[in-house]
C-alpha cells in the first residue's frame, strides 16, 4: 500500500496543507495519510491524500459478518482504532484500514511527503501498475486548480480515483476520466466535534493562516479593525504548527486590549463567534459548515501572487466556498483589497442581521451540495466492492 501526502503550492483555492511524515508498521492493512498527529485533531483541514496498491492476485473474501461494513467508523476522533491495527494514520481513514482487513486485502503502507511523486515515471504507483497491481487514490489532487496535464499519468496508473468536492466529478468527466464522488470527510469530523450554536457571542475569530509570510502580511490587516469594535473580543486561532508566543509580537501594543490568542480551539471559537476573518484555504469551508459568517482574506508577496494567478488562471474564486457554489457567496479580499477600510465595511455587513441571514442561506446551500456523509466509509466500501466483483 502506498500513501502519499500533499504539499500543494499555495493556499489559493483551498490548497491542501503540508502533512508530517508518519511512521507505519509493515503489518498495517490499508492506505492513509495526513493528520495533525494529536489524539483529537486540532483542525480537520490537515489534508488526506491516500493511494494504495493491491495485487490483482489477492482475492478479496466476503466478511464473516457483513454488517460490520455498515458500522465502520466514518471519522473517529482518536487514533485508537488505528493503533489496534498497528498503524499511525489520519483518524478519518481508520474506516478504510479496518474495512480492507475484514475482506482480506491488506496492502503494505509506505509514506512519502512528495505530493507529485506518484506521477513520476518511476514512482511507486507506476512500478506497482507495471507489476499488475490495482491502484486506488483517495482525494484527488487539484487538477482543476493547476497542472491539469497530470491527467495523462493518472489515466495510466490510477484504477480508481475518489473525489471529495461535488464539481470534481463533472470536471473529470470533461477530461474523459471516470471518478467516484464520495463526499467530504470534513462533514463527519465536524459532526463529531461541533454542535450547532444559534446564540453567538460577541467574538470575532481571526484565522491568519499557517505560513510565516502569510501571517506577517495578513494578521496586521486583520488587527487594524479591532479598535473599531471595542465591544467585541477578537480571538487569534493559532495554527497547529505555531506556538502562542509567535503571535504575541503582533499584539504587544496596548492598542490590542480586546485581542486574545488561543491554541487548539479553532472549532470551539468558530462555533461561538459572530464572524470570522479567514485566510483562504480549507478553513473557509470549515467556517461555512460551522455557519460562521466570514470574510476571506489573502495577501502575499507580489511574485507569489503573480505565480498564483498564472497557475490558477482558470479559477474565478480562491475560496472553496465560492468555488463549490460557483458564485461569490463570501467576500474575498485579496492583496490591495485587503485593507482596513474594506474589512471594516464587510464586517459591518456580516454582523448585521440581514447580512448574517444572507450568508447562512448560502451556507445551507453549500451544505446541501456536500450532504453526503461517511466519505471514508463510502470509499472503503467502493474499494471492497471493486475487488469482490473482480473475483466473481
Amino acid at each position: 500500500m502506498l500513501i502519499r501526502s500533499s504539499s500543494a503550492s499555495s493556499n489559493f483555492a483551498g490548497a491542501r496543507p503540508n502533512v508530517e511524515r508518519s511512521k507505519v508498521s509493515r503489518s498495517a492493512s490499508i492506505s492513509a495519510i495526513g493528520s495533525t498527529g494529536s489524539d483529537v485533531p486540532r483542525r480537520a483541514s490537515s489534508a488526506i491524500i491516500a493511494s494504495g496498491s493491491i495485487p490483482r492476485s489477492r482475492k478479496a473474501s466476503q466478511p464473516s459478518d457483513p454488517s460490520r461494513l455498515d458500522n465502520l467508523p466514518s471519522a473517529p476522533t482518536s487514533k485508537a482504532s488505528c493503533a489496534k491495527l498497528g498503524i499511525c494514520c489520519a483518524p478519518p481513514l481508520a474506516a478504510i484500514f479496518e474495512a480492507l482487513t475484514l475482506v482480506n486485502i491488506p496492502p503494505i503502507p509506505n509514506f512519502d511527503e512528495d505530493f507529485d511523486a506518484y506521477l513520476y515515471k518511476n514512482s511507486s504507483l507506476a512500478r506497482a501498475k507495471s507489476k499488475n497491481f490495482v491502484n486506488h487514490f483517495y482525494i484527488s489532487p487539484q487538477l482543476w486548480a493547476w497542472k491539469e496535464n497530470r491527467i495523462k499519468t493518472i489515466r495510466k496508473v490510477i484504477d480508481q480515483m475518489f473525489v471529495i468536492l461535488p464539481f470534481e466529478k463533472e470536471y473529470y468527466k470533461k477530461l474523459k476520466y471516470d471518478v467516484i464522488y464520495v463526499g467530504h470527510p470534513l462533514l463527519d469530523v465536524l459532526k463529531k466535534n461541533v454542535k450547532e450554536n444559534l446564540n453567538r457571542e460577541k467574538l470575532i475569530a481571526l484565522l491568519p493562516g499557517s505560513r510565516d509570510q502569510e501571517i506577517s502580511k495578513i494578521l496586521p490587516e486583520m488587527l487594524s479593525v479591532t479598535k473599531y469594535f471595542k465591544n467585541y473580543q477578537f480571538i487569534i486561532c493559532a495554527a497547529p504548527s505555531k506556538n502562542k508566543s509567535f503571535y504575541e509580537k503582533f499584539i504587544a501594543s496596548s492598542d490590542y486590549e480586546n485581542v486574545d490568542i488561543v491554541e487548539d480551539q479553532t472549532y470551539n471559537i468558530l462555533e461561538r463567534s459572530s464572524a470570522a476573518l479567514v485566510t483562504s484555504g480549507t478553513a473557509t469551508l470549515e467556517a461555512a459548515l460551522i455557519k460562521t459568517p466570514q470574510i476571506v482574506c489573502y495577501k502575499s508577496s507580489w511574485i507569489s501572487i503573480l505565480i498564483g494567478k498564472f497557475l490558477l488562471r482558470n479559477l474565478k474564486f480562491i475560496s472553496l466556498v465560492n468555488l463549490i457554489l460557483n458564485k461569490g457567496a463570501v467576500k474575498e479580499l485579496i492583496q490591495n483589497d485587503l485593507n482596513t477600510k474594506n474589512i471594516l465595511e464587510e464586517l459591518e455587513i456580516i454582523l448585521s442581521e440581514d447580512g448574517k441571514n444572507t450568508m447562512i442561506e448560502y451556507y445551507n446551500e453549500l451544505e446541501n451540495l456536500l450532504n453526503k456523509k461517511g466519505a471514508s466509509r463510502e470509499t472503503a466500501k467502493k474499494i471492497i466492492n471493486y475487488h469482490l466483483e473482480s473475483n466473481s
